[in-house]
Parts: C-alpha cells; structure tokens; sequence
C-alpha cells in the first residue's frame, strides 16, 4: 500500500518532520494559544479556521473538513499519492528509503511516473546549463549579459542554453539512460510523425527551469535566439506542470512574500530574476499566460495584498483588463470581495521591469508598485481613455462598464462597500448624482442575473445512521473505554460507509495489538486523506460532554439497523414462501418476523 516502502522508515519520516515547519512553507501561520491558525489553502473563507496542532503533529479545518499528519498536507497541497508524500519528506529530512522492487518489475527499482518525470526534467535542466557554457552557449550569453543578469543569478536559477540541433538532448539523455518517451511525457521531444524516435522540442533558446514550490524542476520557459515567430515557448502540460497553477520565480519568493504580506507578479522571466538579483524577492510571473483562478487561490494562501504590474502600452493595458475581469469572475471575486487586497501597478515609462530596475533601480520599480491602484479605478482609468468622456454616449459607456465590473462582485457585504466607493469616484470624476448612478447599477446586476445558476447543487442530508456510524468512531478515538463495547457489539458490516468501515476494521486490529485504540495510532496507519480528516476534526476540537454515553446510543442506533436489515429480509422472504405455497416455511418465517420486531422495539 506504501508503495514498497517500510513502515519503519515511514514512521521515522512522519517523526522527523514538524507540522508547524512544513505548513509555514505554504501558509503564513499566526499563534493562537497552544495552536498555529490561518486562512485554510482548501476552500474560501474570511475568518481562519485552519488549525495545526504542534502537539498532535496535525492539522485539520473546520470549514471544509480537510485534516490529517504532515503526509495527508503534502499529499493535498501538492496532489501526491501516499508514497509521494513520503518520499518528498523523506528527502527533505535526509533519510534514506531503500529501494524495494515490485513483484512484477524486473530492472531498474519501481518509482513513480511523477519522480520519473522530474528526474528527467532535472536532467534536461542540467544539460541546458552545460550549453550555456559551452561554446555553442555565446549568444545566450550575451544576451543575458545585455540584460544586466548577474553570473550568481544565472547560476542560482539554473539558466541555460539548447542547442541549435535536431537531437542534442535526446541523444544525451539516451547516453544517461533516460527513455526517448519519457522525454516526450515530459514535454522536453517530440515523437516523429514518420518513422521512430523523437526531437527536441527546444532548440536555440534561452532556457529558464521552472520550479514547483519543492524546487523540483516542472518545466521550461524557452526565449529564442533567433527571429522565430514564437519569441518564448513554455513547456507543455505534464502530470508535473500546468501554466495556470506554476508561477514562475515563487518557490524562491514564497518567503518574503508572506514576510512583506504581498507579493507583485510581472509578466517576464527576466523581470522576476532582475528584481531578485537587486534584493526584491517577493516577486513572480506567469508562465505566458493570464493570471489564473489556481494562481490567485495560491498567492491568497500567503498573503492578502496582489500587485500585478502591466506595461503602459496597448498590449500591457488588455492584459491588465484580462485580470480584472478574472479578480471579480465566479471564485475569484469572492477573494476579492472578502478582502483579497488586488492592485494594478503601470510602468509608465514605457519599459519592462527589468529595464526599469537595471536602469533605476529598485526604488523605482518599487514606486511603481507603491502607486498601484484597485481594479475598480484601474478600469476607471482606462475606460475614460477608449471612450471620448467628453460626450455623452462616451461617458455613459465608460459609466457602465466600471458599475459592470462592480456587479460581478459575488459577496453582497464586499459589493455593496465597492459600491459606495464607486459611486463616488464615478460621481466625482463625471459629476453624475448619487442615485442615478446607483439605478444604473441595479440594472446592470438586473441584466447579470439573468440565467445564473447556483455555485453548487445541493447535498444530501446526513442521516441518522451516518452520525450514528461516526459517533461509534469518534468515541473510540475520545473515550477508549468505550472499546471492548464496541468491538463486543459491532461488526465491520454494521458500517454502510466504505471509508468508515476500513477505519473500524483498523481500529480493532490497532485494539488487538496493542489494547487501546488512539487517535495518533490511527493517524499513523492511515494513508486515506478522508479518513485521516476525519480522525484530526476529533482530535482537534473539544469532546462533548459525555462521550462514553453518546458512543453507546450511537452503538444502540447501529444496531437496531442491523435488526431493521433482518426484518426487510425476514419479511421478503416470507412473502416469496408464501407465493410458493411453502406454509410450513411461511409459518417459520412468520414467528421469526414477530420475533425480530419484538427486538426492534427494545431498542
């Protein structure tokens, strides 16, 4: 189940690995009496109700219900499978797993697609370094020198150069053993159209190693070096990489971002290492492409304050239309609405960041930043630039979309406080009344409403049964006295949830083995992040005030539906006796029925 790795060794990972340590590296935590709190990376919430328990080496939220040990955090943070997670950790405490064969592997030890593919990706990043100092590397060179970026900077990001050929990394990494298709699962080939084998898929280009918030190599940003048509490629999607949830630069910034409680994002790679290279850490950039849902929800989990700096010319300011149009869309407006502080920053000069700070410094390019305004004003601005404000139609089209930006806001307290700051900016710059700028507004969010669906269909309630088979577990795990009842009176089949089922089958072998049942020798066998949730939500709140008494009405509940169960069949069975004209067995059948209706009662 751990992927051949022994329990030994899984155990002395989950003991060497602080709780507290490794969700810093995501979250940005805050003291809360003998606990850490912070807003949950999981769902979207105002009010942190993310708990990490340094004494129980646990988190849980109480919001969504998500908890676990450092394994279940790695493994939702990251999406690992167990072993993963594992693994992961294991490196980072410089413990050593033995390298177990499968039954059915015969060669090299088993490991993941995923480490596969990182290791290949590693690889190419290596490789393209090499280039950059060889000979072939001279153009790379100097344009990294015309930039202004240091040798220390090209050396920490791991720059690199791919050389002008058909094959030059697909024949050096046959030459290390790496497979011509793992190369084309990581996006670095591509499978020839005729015939067999691939190429490379970068060639004369500058490349930058992107890396994921373990600083594993994930993919590549490729400028040319040439006049393609296409100035910069990015590697493809990978089961390791995905454009909309990588920011390029954030597993070197993720530090001084939650230090500085904002972060700016850029557009370039050479602007995220430029502003680095000058003491300006707690900035990123995206992979080509707009800002993401997954990129905000990430950034969120760090800080409450975006800055996303555009250039000044047409280009810069329709990407900055892009954003704001996604801050207020269908989930991210809701960060925006409950306090996500979003800033659009202009470089009025006309220059990308990393000119303007290799050529200003980074005073400048930090004014720049200082002078970032809300998406509201933003779209103000550049609203009243497209249309001639001077008329009337120009200025009522400038009007509507800035309140249309505002009526995408989801949170009604959040929407009616942009309202009134709105309103009053429109009032003030186009000197319209109060009340007709606010009918106009309820018109606009009139006409979005229309054919709006709910966010999410409605759930089933839980029933009586579903609390019942919960209560028997959470009174294990509170009151452990509880245990001989339970395990006397129970079985696995009492248990209608699957999950809920492996975790009593659990717990009772946990019980005949050491006599006890505990949450922390549950958690420590459980690699089902569910069930894992479930066990930290009752180590992390309060037990009620008889958790003895509660788990035995949970134990009668089970059990009369046990009865129940034997009743419907009792009763089917005498129905089809009787069809068959079988009386003798229709009679037993029958006294049997009374029987256990008598026992249904008693409970």
């Amino acid at each position: 189940m751990s992927g051949f790795i022994p329990e030994d060794i899984i155990n002395r990972v989950r003991d060497s690995v602080s709780i507290v340590d490794l969700v810093s590296r995501y979250l940005s935590l805050k003291k809360a009496g003998a606990s850490y709190k912070a807003l949950c990376p999981f769902h979207k919430e105002k009010t942190p109700s993310f708990v990490v328990s340094p004494a129980r080496q646990s988190f849980h939220c109480f919001g969504c219900g998500k908890g676990g040990n450092v394994f279940h955090f790695v493994m939702a943070m990251d999406r690992l499978s167990f072993p993963e997670a594992v693994r992961v950790l294991a490196s980072d405490a410089g413990i050593k797993i033995p390298e177990a064969r499968g039954p059915d592997v015969a060669g090299e030890p088993q490991r993941s697609e995923r480490e596969r593919l990182y290791e290949a990706n590693k690889r190419a990043a290596d490789f393209y370094a090499r280039m950059l100092n060889s000979p072939a590397g001279g153009r790379a060179r100097e344009y990294l020198e015309s930039r202004g970026i240091s040798d220390e900077m090209v050396e920490r990001c791991c720059l690199g150069y791919s050389p002008d050929s058909w094959e030059g990394l697909v024949s050096a990494a046959g030459d290390s053993g790496v497979s011509a298709d793992l190369l084309c699962k990581a996006g670095l080939a591509i499978s020839r159209e005729e015939g067999s084998g691939c190429y490379d898929r970068f060639r004369n280009r500058l490349m930058f190693p992107i890396f994921d918030n373990r600083s594993r190599v994930v993919g590549f940003g490729a400028r040319t070096m040439a006049d393609d048509s296409a100035k910069y490629l990015n590697s493809p999607e990978t089961p390791v990489f995905s454009k909309g949830r990588n920011l390029y630069g954030l597993n070197w910034a993720r530090k001084s971002i939650v230090d500085n409680k904002r972060v700016a994002v850029v557009e370039g790679y050479t602007d995220v290492i430029m502003a680095h290279q000058h003491g300006v850490e707690n900035v990123v950039a995206t992979l080509g492409t707009a800002l993401t849902r997954e990129h905000i929800r990430l950034l969120h989990r760090l800080t409450e304050r975006i800055d996303v700096v555009f250039d000044s010319d047409t280009a810069g300011q329709q990407a900055a239309e892009r954003s704001m149009e996604l801050f207020l869309s269908e989930g991210a407006g809701a960060l925006v609405a409950a306090g996500f502080d979003v800033r659009i920053a202009t470089i009025e000069s006309g220059k990308d960041p990393c000119d303007l700070i290799r050529e200003q410094g980074p005073e400048a390019f930090e004014k720049a930043i200082d002078a970032a305004v809300d998406v509201y004003a933003k779209k103000l601005d550049i609203a009243s630039q497209r249309h001639n404000t001077g008329t009337v139609e120009g200025k009522t089209r400038a009007v509507d979309e800035v309140l249309g930006l505002v009526a995408r806001v989801p949170n009604a307290v959040g929407r009616q406080l942009r309202i009134d700051a709105t309103v009053r900016r429109l009032s003030d710059t186009f000197d319209i009344d109060d009340q007709t700028l606010r009918a106009r507004l309820s018109q606009i969010e009139r006409h979005s409403r229309r054919g709006e669906r709910p966010d999410q269909e409605p759930t089933a309630p839980a029933t009586r049964y579903d609390a019942a088979e919960r209560g028997v577990l959470e009174a294990l795990l509170t009151a452990p006295e509880t245990a001989p009842e339970v395990f006397d009176k129970l079985r696995a089949d009492d248990f209608g949830s699957e999950k809920l089922r492996m975790m009593f089958q659990m717990a009772r072998d946990v019980y005949e083995t050491s006599g006890t049942v505990s949450g922390e020798l549950l958690m420590r066998k459980l690699e089902d992040p569910d069930l894992a949730s479930l066990i930290s939500r009752v180590l992390n709140r309060p037990p009620g005030p008889d958790p003895q008494k509660a788990g035995s009405d949970c134990i009668r509940v089970l059990l009369r539906r046990r009865v129940q169960k034997k009743v419907r069949a009792v009763r089917k069975e005498f129905e089809r006796a009787r069809t068959l004209g079988d009386d003798q067995r229709a009679h037993e059948l029958n006294v049997e029925y009374l029987k256990l209706q008598t026992e249904v009662q008693a409970f």
